[in-house]
């Protein structure tokens, strides 16, 4: 029964602390309005910085997915043959000869930076020769024209990234049938792709290059040479097994090679170890905003105090304790702590949202930066 009135008397005691802070903030509102603002933009900052940062990589995993996990890219350092037969046409047929359960199916390709002219115009442009397998293995879709054919073999056609067609020229209908010179030679444009999906196993950007046949890239260029491969294989393998038997069957057929791997599992670790980098950044810095605005809580309530002395010398000549003062101030405090950080997680929220149609994201509710922004804000207040 003691223990009950104790808990009683505990609550109302808390009860009336919340009452009268109300009234003190409810009186000065401009001050406590100017108080809670550093610890809402505090908070907004570290939610909107942690959920924007979680969702462009949440994009980012979701477009490497899209191409799917059954991809591995692979680069050589040199294709020198172990019989000397070191030109393309047996590089090329060592490539096409190389089988496995494993491997679905490959597509090697050439990658250079030459400069393009078209009408007046001249830029620098990634270069790549490939196949018509390629348009398969990066799900490339076809917004006009064709894309690359092996019944091509060494004509001078070539398709066009999508920004890049969109950067030649206003209707990029129109480009079909020009020419574009490409190191000296004249090619003709035969199809423009649409946008293609951000991908990391091929090592240029789609949307920015040109393609052309493979064999006419290795007659384009001197010392040209295939040096580039991707790889759809079983998924219900392990990549690395997979791994191993690549690079055991090219190393017994050219010598002095070196491979290097870009698969999923390496791709999406490197990518979540840069998103923690990055978040913890983030999240750096969202909380030094969000110091910043406890340390202005801590001046305006050590001002209050200074402003209210009448108001103190009162209620402690009526019997009011020093305890009984501090709490009402920290009462006062805690409350536009807690406003602050609950209206810091909408603002910060509603900051995400607009951030993620703007950038085309899939926007959804991210609860660890809600979790921090709310436990640093009311942080503040101790």
């Amino acid at each position: 029964m003691l223990r009950y009135i104790k808990l009683r008397e505990i609550f109302l005691a808390i009860t009336t602390y919340i009452k009268q802070a109300l009234a003190n903030i409810r009186g000065n509102f401009l001050r406590s309005f100017l108080t809670l603002l550093g610890v809402l933009v505090g908070t907004a900052a570290v939610v909107a910085l942690l959920t924007g940062s979680e969702l462009a990589t949440q994009s980012a995993l979701s477009q490497f997915k899209k191409l799917g996990v059954d991809l591995i890219g692979v680069s050589f350092s040199s294709m020198s043959t172990a019989n000397n037969h070191d030109n393309n046409s047996s590089s090329l047929q060592y490539i096409k000869q190389f089988t496995s359960p494993n491997i679905i199916s490959l597509t090697p390709y050439t990658l250079h930076y030459s400069p393009i002219i078209f009408r007046n115009d001249k830029s620098d442009i990634s270069i790549l020769g490939t196949t018509q397998n390629l348009k398969n293995m990066m799900r490339y879709k076809i917004k006009m024209g064709r894309y690359i054919s092996d019944l091509d073999k060494s004509a001078f056609y070539c398709v066009l990234g999508f920004d890049l067609a969109k950067r030649l020229a206003n209707k990029p209908s129109n480009l079909i049938g020009e020419q574009i010179r490409i190191n000296g030679f004249y090619f003709t444009i035969i199809g423009i792709l649409d946008k293609a999906d951000t991908n990391l196993f091929l090592l240029a950007d789609s949307n920015q290059s040109v393609m052309i046949p493979l064999s006419t890239s290795l007659q384009l260029y001197k010392n040209a040479t295939i040096n580039h491969i991707i790889f759809r294989v079983n998924p219900n393998n392990k990549i690395k097994d997979i791994e191993s038997e690549i690079e055991k069957y090219f190393q017994a057929v050219f010598t002095d090679i070196a491979l290097s791997f870009r698969s999923p599992e390496t791709i999406i670790e490197n990518m979540e170890h840069q998103s923690h980098i990055f978040k913890l950044l983030l999240g750096f810095i969202g909380c030094i905003s969000l110091l910043v605005g406890g340390i202005g809580v801590m001046n305006i309530m050590l001002v209050s105090v200074t402003e209210r002395r009448r108001e103190i010398g009162i209620r402690m000549a009526v019997g009011a304790r020093k305890k009984d003062i501090l709490y009402l101030f920290l009462a006062e405090a805690a409350i536009l702590t807690l406003i602050g950080g609950i209206a810091g997680i909408f603002l910060g929220e509603t900051i995400a949202f607009l951030t993620a149609k703007l950038s085309h994201w899939e926007f959804n509710i991210v609860w660890a930066p809600i979790f921090i922004g709310f436990v640093v804000s009311f942080y503040t207040f101790f």
